[in-house]
């Protein structure tokens, strides 16, 4: 499938506000200076390749997109912003492309030129690039050091200049022998003797004693953890509230007390009110009705009335016996006074028995006066008198009543303290009438806790673990003082006798230290496993070294074979039919291409030139062909496209012909073209040859 540039588009790009144009075989964009030619060729370049940077791009190509077709079952569209250029998906189908594909497929200002610095602007590390592997090959032959590639293999030996890998496989080597030698010591003196069953034992006990310390880790953490729930278990039933509780209930049978010591007085009251009220009453009714002026006349008057009137008749009957004006004076005044003290009584009782009603009335009061109060009712001054010393007890009373009503509030309000209270100690309310029995329970339960508290914080101390030492996990075994205290003894003895075998061993040991970078003081199993690790580690070094010198020197052996496979891999791709074929119809004379050394040069029927050595337009003839030529063999026969600025302008008109024949005859083959040119004579020599043999696949892209 061909690769082609199917679709440009972009506006505000220098002077050309906007372009779309859907491309053909053979593309022919023409303008004069200052049309914006270069800017589209710059843009296309920073759009779909990643080497764009290697040439001097303009700052801010404008916007737009450039949509290739055959990367895939769509067209694929690119930006100058895009991540993914076109070797990106080369890159992940595994072409093997050329790392610069824009150098060899865009020639820019007529700058024909493979490699820039090269001796006629082409080179071998260029051609390597493009036709062989050999870049690949010197990449992984320099990765091999000089002194590898100089050794052989003899006799299933290595031999070579005893430096660098060479020397190092040597050196291990003997360092492996040394440390066998050392094991082999240890062996017979170490792991065979009484010193290493005295550590087994000694290893053995000690891991007893980690297991008592890890039970006792374990014993402080679940300790600590106990007592924390016991402090908060405490903290829910903390000693004040247990206090204010005891208070509460304690105020409140104070206060029960005082309530019925003032229920019993309000009752007393209560009755002594009732009578200041009935007082109350009847005095109203005494003044309302004028009682006190309407009493029953005394019948004293009345008799002592008649007793004078009679004493008096008496005096006056006597006198007419005896004579005496005296006695007629006293006489006639009794019997005066005795008749006014008569006619006063007639006239009040005659007052009193017109009222009977109210003399009834008058009579009820001093009968229930009488009753209430145990003293006979005398009148208005009776009623107010006993009326003053009642307002005393009523305004007690109401004082009490109100004091009993502030209490009993009082009252049911410590209730509710109180039974909240009982609702927050301990889960759930509780009946007035267990109240004590609950407190007493909750006490108890106090007590308990701070009994429990006290244990737990003993056996903390006891077992003086610091709080980050406490272990969480599950003990392999319970913590038993008596047994830690045994294991301590057993390691001491161990340890003493240990020590005495091991005097003989110390040189021994600080030799193998001194391999394995131990301490002389850390013990044997430990240093007897650091020398065998170290030993498996030389081993594996040893086996690595030699490994790689094996390896390195196989591929040393591969690479230089297939470095001369390569080198005439090169050689026939420049002297291929189809290249020397379109060398010579490209510059009318040469036909034959070589490679000598790093130079490339050419043949015509005569002698051969040196590319450097090349007239500018005869070397740029030749430069186009090697790039049409290497572009048809990398692409395997998948026609690409090739963008073209001005690429033949150099050279003289007659050649013109053969490069724009040579551009066309690719597009033939399947190649798209891309010419950007301000000339008028290459735009027209396109335009005719195109039009006889592409006919309507050419097309003139104005630009001014």
């Amino acid at each position: 499938m061909t690769v082609h540039i199917e679709r440009i588009q972009v506006k505000n790009l220098g002077p050309i506000a906007s372009l779309q144009a859907d491309l053909g075989r053979v593309n022919l964009f023409y303008g004069h200076n200052e049309s914006g030619k270069t800017y589209l060729v710059e843009f296309l370049l920073s759009s779909l390749f990643r080497q764009a940077r290697d040439w001097e791009l303009r700052q801010g190509l404008g916007a737009g997109s450039v949509a290739v077709s055959g990367l895939g079952d769509e067209l694929v569209s690119f930006h100058p912003e895009s991540s993914r250029k076109l070797e990106s998906f080369w890159d992940e189908n595994g072409a093997g492309l050329p790392l610069n594909l824009a150098r060899l497929l865009v020639v820019k200002g007529g700058e024909l030129d493979l490699a820039g610095n090269a001796p006629g602007g082409v080179d071998r590390d260029t051609l390597r690039a493009v036709l062989t592997s050999q870049a690949l090959l010197d990449q992984i032959g320099d990765e091999i050091s000089a002194t590898v590639r100089g050794a052989s293999l003899v006799d299933g030996g290595i031999e070579g200049s005893n430096r660098g890998l060479i020397k190092r496989r040597s050196e291990t080597t003997q360092e492996v022998a040394e440390l066998e030698k050392l094991l082999e010591a240890i062996e017979a003196g170490y792991s065979q003797g009484p010193a290493r069953e005295l550590e087994r034992k000694l290893t053995s006990a000690q891991g007893k004693l980690d297991q008592q310390v890890q039970a006792k880790r374990a014993l402080a953490y679940q300790t600590n953890q106990e007592l924390a729930a016991l402090k908060k278990a405490r903290g829910a039933l903390n000693e004040k509230e247990l206090q204010d509780l005891r208070d509460a209930i304690r105020d409140l049978d104070g206060q029960n007390n005082d309530i019925r010591s003032l229920e019993d007085k309000v009752s007393r009251d209560l009755t002594a009110s009732q009578d200041y009220r009935w007082l109350d009453q009847a005095l109203e009714v005494w003044q309302e009705k004028g009682l006190e002026g309407k009493r029953r006349p005394l019948r004293w008057l009345g008799i002592a009335g008649l007793a004078l009137l009679g004493s008096g008749a008496c005096l006056l009957i006597l006198e007419r016996f005896f004579p005496d004006p005296i006695l007629a004076y006293i006489a006639g005044g009794m019997a005066v006074a005795g008749f006014g003290l008569s006619l006063y009584f007639g006239i009040k009782l005659i007052q009193w028995s017109d009222n009977l009603e109210d003399s009834r009335e008058r009579e009820s009061i001093r009968r229930e006066y009488q009753e209430k109060f145990q003293s006979p009712l005398r009148g208005l001054f009776d009623l107010k008198t006993r009326k003053s010393q009642l307002h005393e007890i009523h305004l007690a009373a109401q004082t009490r009543q109100d004091l009993l009503d502030e209490k009993t509030h009082q009252r049911d309000l410590l209730r509710q303290t109180i039974a909240q209270s009982f609702l927050s100690l301990q889960g759930e309310a509780a009946a007035e009438a267990d109240w004590k029995p609950a407190l007493a329970a909750l006490t108890q339960a106090s007590e308990e806790l701070n009994e429990k508290i006290l244990g737990a914080r003993i056996q903390l101390e006891k077992l003086d673990v610091p709080e980050s030492d406490y272990h969480q996990g599950t003990p392999n075994t319970a913590y038993d003082p008596a047994v830690v205290q045994d294991l301590e003894g057993q390691i001491q003895e161990y340890e003493k006798r240990l020590a005495e075998q091991r005097t003989d061993l110390d040189t021994l040991k600080a030799r193998v230290c001194e391999r394995t970078g131990d301490e002389v003081k850390d013990p044997w199993p430990e240093v007897l496993f650091n020398l065998q690790t170290l030993l498996e580690e030389k081993i594996q070094t040893l086996k690595g070294h030699t490994a790689e010198l094996v390896a390195k020197i196989g591929l040393t052996e591969v690479l230089d074979r297939l470095r001369e496979a390569e080198d005439q891999k090169i050689l026939q791709a420049l002297n291929t039919d189809s290249l020397a074929r379109l060398l010579k119809q490209v510059t009318g004379r040469y036909q034959v291409l070589d490679l000598v050394d790093d130079q490339l040069f050419v043949e015509d029927s005569y002698s051969r030139y040196a590319l450097r050595d090349l007239s500018t337009g005869a070397r740029e003839q030749v430069q186009l062909t090697l790039r049409l030529g290497l572009a048809a063999q990398i692409s395997g026969g998948r026609p690409l496209f090739l963008i073209l600025d001005d690429a033949f302008q150099h050279s003289d008109w007659q050649r013109r012909e053969a490069l724009v024949e040579s551009a066309l005859h690719l597009a033939e083959g399947g190649w798209q073209i891309l010419y950007f040119s301000m000339d008028d004579h290459i735009r027209d020599l396109f335009l005719a040859m195109s039009q006889s043999a592409l006919q309507e696949e050419c097309q003139l892209i104005a630009l001014d």
